[in-house]
């Protein structure tokens, strides 16, 4: 996984051995993605590679230059993480 400079990445749910949140998400979609927000926040691990972006006001920012969004060497989930914590506090775990 690429992690964001400083290692930050956003807490979530734990999943089960092997095969993760995979099984949960695959259950019941909405629900898995409504109760990570609740539980987690507007930014939520969901793997190792990817992470739940809840708000629409931190979608806008990391995708507002378009260009970049993607970039690796961007610290997009850094700043989800940031904005995240601004609005529920110690939602973001430094790994």
């Amino acid at each position: 996984m690429t992690r964001a400079p400083g290692g930050a990445r956003p807490s979530g749910p734990r999943g089960r051995r092997l095969v993760g949140n995979l099984r949960d998400y695959e259950d019941d979609r909405l629900g898995f993605l409504l109760a990570a927000r609740d539980s987690y926040g507007d930014a939520a691990a969901f793997d190792d590679r990817t992470t739940i972006v809840s708000s629409g006001k931190i979608a806008q920012q990391i995708l507002l230059n378009r260009e970049r969004a993607f970039d690796i060497h961007e610290d997009y989930l850094q700043r989800a993480c940031r904005l995240a914590r601004s609005r529920r506090p110690s939602r973001c775990a430094a790994t």
